[in-house]
């Protein structure tokens, strides 16, 4: 097993099959990461073009794990592997919970790890505004998220401590 390059876990109030939707269904993974073309299932295709990044390539990779509402896991040439893993808990305002851990499996250059770390930090933040009904508007994410970005950024490069993987 590669260590993880980083590690994000977040924890969103709705059940794992929700959680689930949100990661292989392409209109919901179109609503919070990236624009998505996506065949669910081992060996499926699940390609992504990131529209709020004009120099940021196309992500075509496929799936190698498929265990439904439990791990997804993503191979791609530009991100390296992409490991979803979801665990249930007990609790939250709808009885359930997810704890949705993102592991990236891939050399990440020191200059660029700042910027993908507030990368992902606004991608599971844009995941917890689907799941409440409110996916990216990409035509205005400039004006909608783009400072959220830049506080994460600036957080991590003040403290960089904060956001290590653990």
């Amino acid at each position: 097993m590669i260590t993880p390059s980083l590690h994000f876990e977040r924890q969103y109030e709705f059940g794992s099959s929700i959680v689930w939707d949100a990661l292989v269904d392409a209109e919901l993974v179109s609503g919070w990461l990236a624009e998505a073309t996506i065949t669910p299932g081992l060996g499926g295709q699940y390609s992504l073009r990131w529209l709020n990044r004009d120099t940021q390539p196309c992500s075509d990779g496929h799936i190698t794990r498929f265990d439904p509402e439990q791990v997804l896991e993503v191979e791609s040439e530009v991100n390296g592997t992409l490991v979803f893993t979801l665990s249930e808990v007990v609790g939250g305002s709808r009885g359930m919970s997810t704890i949705l851990a993102v592991d990236i499996l891939a050399p990440i250059e020191p200059v660029f790890a700042a910027r993908v770390k507030a990368d992902w930090l606004t991608n599971l933040d844009q995941l917890a505004d689907l799941l409440r009904g409110h996916p990216v508007d990409w035509e205005n994410w400039e004006r909608d998220r783009a400072e959220a970005w830049a506080e994460y950024l600036f957080e991590i490069d003040s403290d960089p401590a904060r956001h290590q993987p653990r």
